[in-house]
């Protein structure tokens, strides 16, 4: 999963299971936007978005081997997202962690290069 946002991941949790993956966020802005490339192979099929604990509706692009996600939301401070697929692969579901831990370091490190560079 890749994730391009301008607040910050703070943590994450996969639950293969539920087919649930849940997003910490910590928002500086009013005014919130991200870019969720999510794998079909992780979660996938018709998706459900919760915000603390209230649906959102996100625009949603499914193509290939990715789902595309657009989502807007007001708010700062902590929030929660759980983006909740229909289906998922079970063998992908040991992967799936350290994919999601390795994408979620590298937005942390942009992040905090940008931060540093202005």
């Amino acid at each position: 999963m890749v994730t391009t946002s301008n607040f910050d991941v703070t943590g994450h949790e996969f639950v293969a299971e539920e087919r649930r993956l849940t997003l910490f966020i910590d928002s500086n802005v009013e005014d919130n936007i991200s870019e969720m490339v999510i794998p079909v192979n992780l979660i996938n099929g018709n998706f459900t978005f919760m915000l603390n604990g209230e649906e959102l509706l996100p625009l949603v692009r499914t193509g290939g081997d990715i789902s595309f996600i657009t989502a807007e939301f007001p708010g700062s401070g902590e929030h929660r997202l759980d983006i909740v697929g229909t289906t998922y692969l079970p063998e992908f579901a040991g992967a799936a962690m350290l994919v999601l831990a390795a994408s979620i370091m590298c937005i942390v490190l942009l992040r905090n290069s940008q931060i540093m560079v202005r």
